[in-house]
């Protein structure tokens, strides 16, 4: 290949060769430096045999590499072996004793496991699965249905004039009702008592929801003892997660407070955002609160307000003397429709005024004088209906 002796005159012809050499035989020949080519400190000569082989050095940097990492997986395959399961430590076995090669080769699977099966044959088993699905479904079906019947039922047009409302009076039915009212974020509410005050008894809970489904809870019949405030209402009434719109929720907050222990929070009063609209018309704020059915026929339509009004100052006039109505049962169809109406129509004029204040002066007035009627129960000195709202 070289020749031992190398001079000077010859010495880049050679350096050529050499980088050919090592172009060809990259993987075989050692590399070889510059001081190792041209200086010998004896005969001016440089001696280089076997080019083929790898210095004996680099064959036991090689064996102790290969030693290491056998011993790393002897380690980790100990390690792995602490760990629970038959089927892990078998298959460990599997991987260690065999060879990569082998795990990766794919299994023949013999003829002998399929079988010919026609294709008409395939169809009707096909089919009769798919009828098998059908009826189970169907039955599932039928089972909830009655499940949710048997936990809320809709009152028919002989006990209400409306729809989706639904009467509460069972602690089933309860539990149902307030686990989907626990899934809003929006309600309206309203209470209809027999004497609204410290000293007074409520007799329905009216909730409506943006789904327009209304919850009437029977607090009278359901007791003493298995009041819907023990079992999830009170939460409801208290969350800060679920808007309450209200209509001048004072003696509501009241009575609520004192014969229930419920603190009324996270409410909307309508009256007040009315009051607050008024002023950016007017330029005061107005001297008269307004009233539920002057809201109604403020801000929803003709029609609906017509109706409302009808029903509401029909059976105003018959418990206005006596409010000792609201205790009997079961209660008259004008007095559901009543109360159901009370508590539909507080979203309606929500979502018309709230649109008008959505400045920041317009939420703070707000926040202070909401809480100022949910607090107010707690001054007796105050009077009940101030003229202003300041």
């Amino acid at each position: 290949m070289i020749k031992n002796c190398i001079n000077k005159q010859t010495t880049k012809n050679y350096f050529n060769i050499l980088i050919s050499e090592l172009n060809n035989n990259y993987k075989n020949v050692q590399l070889l430096t510059f001081s190792n080519l041209f200086i010998n400190n004896n005969n001016n000569k440089y001696q280089y045999n076997n080019y083929s082989r790898k210095p004996p050095k680099f064959d036991q940097e090689e064996e102790e590499e290969k030693s290491n990492r056998s011993i790393k997986r002897d380690r980790q395959y100990n390690k792995l072996l602490t760990l629970p399961g038959r089927n892990l430590k078998q298959q460990l076995k599997i991987l260690k004793d065999n060879p990569i090669e082998v795990l990766k080769k794919v299994k023949e699977v013999p003829m002998s496991e399929f079988l010919e099966v026609k294709a008409f044959d395939i169809k009707e088993k096909i089919e009769n699965i798919e009828n098998l699905n059908e009826k189970e479904i169907k039955q599932k079906e039928r089972e909830i249905k009655k499940i949710k019947n048997q936990i809320v039922f809709e009152m028919s047009r002989e006990e209400t004039s409306f729809d989706n409302i639904y009467m509460v009076d069972c602690l089933s039915k309860m539990n149902y009702a307030i686990h989907e009212i626990k899934k809003e974020k929006l309600i309206g509410l309203d209470i209809e008592a027999i004497e609204m005050g410290k000293k007074g008894d409520i007799s329905l809970v009216q909730i409506s929801t943006p789904n327009g489904r209304i919850y009437l809870f029977d607090i009278i019949k359901m007791g003493a003892n298995v009041t819907p405030f023990k079992y999830g209402l009170k939460e409801v009434l208290e969350s800060v997660k679920i808007l309450k719109v209200v209509h001048d929720c004072r003696r509501d907050s009241e009575i609520l407070f004192h014969r229930y222990q419920v603190a009324l929070a996270h409410v909307y009063d309508v009256q007040i955002a009315h009051a607050l609209v008024q002023k950016k018309i007017q330029g005061n704020i107005p001297i008269r609160r307004y009233g539920f059915n002057e809201l109604i026929d403020l801000y929803t339509s003709r029609k609906y307000s017509e109706i409302c009004i009808d029903i509401k100052f029909k059976v105003k006039q018959q418990f206005e003397n006596q409010p000792e109505v609201w205790a009997k049962r079961p209660l008259p169809k004008d007095f559901i429709d009543y109360a159901s109406l009370d508590a539909a129509c507080l979203l309606p004029i929500y979502y018309h005024i709230k649109p008008k204040l959505q400045s920041n002066f317009d939420r703070r007035f707000l926040k202070t004088h909401f809480n100022e009627q949910l607090t107010y129960f707690k001054d007796s000195i105050r009077q009940l209906y101030p003229r202003n709202l300041i």
